[in-house]
């Protein structure tokens, strides 16, 4: 981002003046920086910028324990830093948004409870550090937006930024052939996530923030003129990961702003010249097969990637220059209030128009209305379509999230009150027959509300519901204020937060965004803002009740503040054990290949200590102890496993070969026979089962 963006990064770097008062949202929102505080901002911003950016490359999916962990750890630290702020600021979070956090901290208590029914206790333990991590994150917004409600155009300048980085991160990797994310085997967008749509809805998520930065009239010139080029990349990323997912999302982005900000024929006339940008870039990448197809020889690879990477040089410096000259013709350029009336009336008579066209349009075809609203229905809907992984897909409407969503309920039809346990769809649905419609082993139902309708049934649902609703009910008392109305500039932001919200909001419900902190900590700090602005603008700016006082002369704020102490003490340690019991699981099988058992199987037993729902140290400890001679010991802790899991396939397959081994064929058999039964995909507990019935036979 260029120095006036980023300069606008003063947000944060305030919270450390604490005796600034925050004063009423005006009209003028330029804020007038010194030098040296618009410096410190800016390092402040690409600070922050950065940390987004580390946090979506290394906790990638959510499912490594040590970074998720770290990251955890991180977020909830801060969120605590940041409730401490506000009470020592002496400000309240009332209203809806104080709803909108309960209902927020009511998700996550759920999330840790349902380890008292899960089928998988210990992956639930870790789904309810990730839900307290991202509570802490909405809620350290909320904070955010209280203490410094002034600094709101700071959120979108760190998006933003972040945005850029992530894209220029995935084509970094694949102009220089890397192989980050198993990129060179494929031709679409993979890096930093590793997975196509994660890289582009993080793109689409940060267009609208810089389709923000590039229509606003009071930003300088040069930050409205690299939004082109920033757009047109973003808008390359979104269509080279082949994320159909993505480009809906990022559409639903831009469309909710584009209704309802001021601002809409700058940014109708930057996104056009944007969307040509990146239609080029995009073109030029697609017509070579070496580049965007899969499975290519790597020496053709690296000459496609090589060639792509100096075209998409000269196409950035080229839209820098053209958006430079484009914003010198703008600024030029008024238009009276009558003929922007006028335009806005067109182009919204054109939206209100789009829905019949659709419908002519559908009449016109050879199967006629009903008969095209049916065919795309069932291809929809079908749990038996397929779709390549060529840039065609973009305009195919097969697709298996039918498949994994029939999972999901077969598994909700079964625990349909509260589910079958956070974070156990991958274990649960197994054993029914809809398992069998996916070739792999789905770990996610591809939807936050079928994921939740599975793990935590109707009451994880209306929880769910609850926050939702509270947290719409905050946004609308921020963006419908007289307060924001009069502010031009920060209402035509909020709606561009709202439209990130969105974005990342359709795509967790049709896809596993919220398992990718770098998807959802941004989309959540644009949420949290958006809730706790509406505190602010109910009634301007209140001042602290009473003279102030010292800390030391305010009993109940100290109380306060150690309650938050001791619970972000309590809660940290929580998200810590699950890492604790793995670093000495390794330690543990370190030990045993240098040759010191006694070492290993106390790393075993300590591991098991940490963290007694995690089925992991009981088999390393079962190997360990076998392995020094000890079997009815060894044996003992895989049986322990079964009794700690009982409906989870995996340690009864443990069971069972231990017990093959020792030539125990009837107690093999019940053990596989049980493993089959909840996972009937498995095809090796199936031969396995089918030997133990023969030697079972044979005795």
């Amino acid at each position: 981002m260029s120095a006036p963006s980023a300069g606008s990064l003063a947000s944060l770097s305030s919270l450390a003046s604490a005796s600034r008062k925050s004063g009423p949202v005006t009209a003028d929102s330029r804020h007038q920086v010194p030098g040296a505080g618009r410096r410190a901002d800016l390092i402040l911003g690409v600070l922050v910028a950065a940390g987004l950016t580390v946090l979506a490359g290394t906790a990638t999916s959510g499912s490594e324990l040590t970074p998720n962990t770290w990251a955890e750890i991180a977020l909830v630290t801060i969120g605590a830093i940041l409730a401490g702020a506000l009470i020592i600021r002496r400000r309240t979070v009332t209203g809806w948004a104080a709803v909108a956090v309960a209902a927020f901290a009511a998700l996550a208590l759920l999330t840790g409870l349902s380890m008292a029914w899960s089928i998988v206790p210990d992956l639930s333990w870790l789904e309810a550090a990730r839900t307290t991590a991202y509570l802490a994150a909405f809620a350290g917004a909320v904070a955010v937006a209280r203490l410094l409600p002034d600094r709101w155009h700071a959120v979108l300048a760190v998006l933003g930024a972040t945005a850029v980085l992530l894209a220029g991160w995935a084509l970094v990797v694949k102009v220089f052939t890397l192989g980050a994310g198993g990129q060179p085997q494929y031709g679409r967008l993979l890096a930093p996530f590793g997975y196509w749509n994660a890289t582009g809805l993080i793109a689409g998520m940060g267009m609208p923030a810089l389709l923000w930065a590039g229509s606003r009239r009071e930003a300088r010139r040069l930050t409205r003129a690299l939004a082109l080029p920033g757009l047109s990349v973003l808008g390359a990323v979104v269509i080279l990961s082949y994320s159909r997912t993505a480009l809906a999302a990022t559409l639903v982005g831009l469309f909710v702003p584009l209704l309802f900000m001021r601002s809409r024929l700058r940014a109708l006339l930057l996104l056009g010249l944007a969307v040509i940008g990146a239609g080029v870039i995009s073109a030029w990448a697609l017509g070579d097969g070496s580049l965007t197809s899969d499975h290519v020889a790597l020496a053709a690879r690296r000459s496609a990637d090589g060639t792509f990477g100096l075209v998409l040089v000269v196409a950035v410096i080229a839209l820098g220059a053209a958006g430079f000259g484009i914003t010198i013709a703008v600024d030029r350029i008024s238009l009276s209030t009558r003929v922007r009336r006028l335009v806005n009336r067109a182009l919204l008579g054109a939206v209100a128009l789009m829905p019949f066209l659709l419908v002519a349009a559908l009449a016109a075809s050879s199967r006629g209305l009903t008969g095209e609203i049916s065919h795309v229905w069932n291809t929809l809907t079908s749990s038996q379509a397929t779709v390549g992984d060529k840039a065609s897909r973009l305009v195919d409407l097969a697709n298996s999230r039918p498949r994994y969503w029939r999972q999901a309920l077969s598994v909700a039809d079964q625990h349909l009150l509260a589910g079958s346990g956070a974070g156990s769809f991958g274990i649960a649905h197994l054993r029914y027959p809809t398992a069998t419609l996916t070739s792999t082993n789905a770990q996610h139902a591809h939807s936050f509300v079928f994921e939740t309708l599975s793990d935590l049934g109707l009451l994880g649902l209306a929880v769910s519901l609850m926050a939702l609703l509270s947290w719409a009910m905050a946004t609308r008392a921020t963006l419908s204020s007289r307060a924001a109305a009069a502010a031009e500039p920060e209402r035509d932001a909020l709606w561009i937060m709202l439209g990130i919200v969105l974005a990342f909001g359709f795509s967790s419900s049709v896809d596993w965004s919220w398992f990718y902190p770098g998807l959802a900590v941004p989309a959540l700090i644009c949420a949290g803002w958006l809730a706790g602005r509406s505190v602010a603008v109910a009634r301007g700016q209140p001042s602290p009740r009473g003279p102030a006082r010292q800390l030391s002369q305010r009993p109940g704020a100290i109380a306060s503040l150690t309650v938050v102490l001791i619970a972000t003490i309590g809660l940290l340690w929580g998200i810590w054990e699950p890492l604790r019991s793995a670093d000495a699981a390794n330690a543990g099988i370190n030990a045993m290949i240098s040759g010191h058992a006694g070492d290993a199987i106390a790393d075993a037993r300590s591991a098991a200590a940490a963290d007694p729902l995690s089925l992991q140290p009981l088999q390393e400890l079962s190997a360990f102890l076998g392995a020094v001679g000890d079997q009815p010991a060894a044996r003992a802790e895989l049986v322990k496993a079964t009794t700690i899991q009982p409906q989870n396939p995996q340690p009864w397959s443990w069971l069972g070969t231990y017990e093959l081994q020792r030539g125990q064929f009837g107690p093999a058999l019940r053990a596989f026979r049980q493993a089959a039964t909840l996972d009937i995909t498995n095809v090796l507990t199936a031969q396995q089962l089918q030997r133990a019935e023969q030697d079972s036979g044979k005795g």
